[in-house]
This record gives C-alpha cells, structure tokens and sequence, in this order.
C-alpha cells in the first residue's frame, strides 16, 4: 500500500541547528500550492550543545505546486539565512499569488462595456 507524503518533509531544510518537524497536514490551495505547518527545532547534534538552549522557531510556508528540487533550493537557502538572522518564519509564501475567476470577469465585463460604449458612440455618430 502507498501512501502520499508531501514533498516537503522529504525536501524542506533548516540550518546545521535546526530541523523542520511539522504539526499539521499540509493546507492545500485552488492553485495546488500548499502550506506546511511546524517548527524548526534545534534538535540535531550541533543544535543541542549550543548554551543557553536555542528555542523552537514556528513556521508557515507556501510552497509553489508543483515544486521541484530546484525551488526547495530557493525556499532552503531562504530557510537557512532567516534562522542566522534571528528572523521570522511565519508566513513566507514562495508560491505566485492565486489568480481569482473573478478578476479575469471583471476585467472581460469592462472590456465588454468599453467595446459597447464605442459601438453606441459610433451609431450616433454615423446619424448626424
């Protein structure tokens, strides 16, 4: 029997301190892009032995559909400088912005009214 395993656990890195461990399934998004869910912990040998204890890092990343060994390379490497800096993991999306039906209506529906307007321009035009 198989079982699907998000890519991210196989391919998600933190530092020579710090490894992913994740607290949720991933949230899947309309797009296929996904959001992984946990905490960089320093459990690895290097992490452990740093004093004071380093604490767990939240994390909450997009990740692109789709993504590839190269992509997990341009999210690791963003990963990795983030926790050398101290600075925050939460809400990193590396995925494009969803694009809504919506926005593709409205903009046909203002081409759509563009398109009679000049219809109804040029009929009273050819009148007089």
């Amino acid at each position: 029997m198989y079982e699907s395993i998000h890519s991210a656990r196989i391919l998600l890195r933190g530092d020579e301190r710090c490894n992913p461990r994740f607290t949720q399934e991933p949230e899947y998004r309309s797009d296929g892009a996904s959001t992984v869910t946990g905490w960089m912990r320093p459990d690895s040998p290097e992490g452990v032995a740093v004093k004071p204890a380093l604490p767990n890092l939240p994390f909450r990343i997009t990740i692109p559909a789709n993504a590839g060994a190269a992509e997990y390379q341009r999210i690791n490497v963003e990963i990795w400088r983030r926790l050398q800096k101290g600075e925050s993991l939460w809400g990193l999306n590396f995925a494009p912005p969803p694009t809504s039906p919506q926005s593709a209506t409205g903009a046909g529906l203002l081409l759509g009214a563009l398109a009679f307007g000049a219809i109804l321009g040029l009929a009273f035009n050819s009148k007089n």
